[in-house]
């Protein structure tokens, strides 16, 4: 149905749902996902930086990311090295979860297994403590 020189669906077919969009436009949309989440957290100070005067895990990562995508990985371990080591599985998760076929569905399962999260988060606390007791 054309109205207004705009095409509408009719209203017995909705609009295919956000997972839909994505797995169809993965690549863009996980470029704007991740421009977004930098835009929000550089704009937002880390509270608990604020409260307590510790780094976070996260402490960092807005720089860190920006040096990412510079092609300077070097001075991006120097903002936060964790999120250096954990870009490759923070990638592949977000790309198995948005492709969901093929090999990705294994990858996505390997990913969110118990045990893979359990070391992702074990190895968050562990960079949270180093990082404040080492000063980095």
């Amino acid at each position: 149905m054309l109205a207004r020189g705009l095409l509408l669906r009719p209203s017995n077919h909705p609009p295919p749902p956000l997972m839909t969009l994505l797995k169809r436009h993965s690549l863009p949309a996980l470029i704007a996902l991740a421009a977004a989440a930098a835009a929000i957290i550089a704009a937002v100070p880390c509270p608990i930086r604020s409260l307590t005067g510790l780094s976070c895990p996260g402490c960092g990562t807005t720089r860190a990311l920006g040096d990412l995508l510079g092609g300077h990985a070097l001075e991006a371990l120097s903002h936060n090295y964790f999120l250096v080591v954990s870009a490759p599985y923070i990638a592949l998760l977000a790309y198995s979860a948005i492709a969901d076929r093929g090999p990705a569905k294994s990858i996505y399962r390997l990913l969110t297994a118990p045990a893979a999260i359990g070391a992702m988060l074990s190895l968050s606390v562990a960079w949270w403590i180093a990082r404040n007791i080492i000063n980095l």
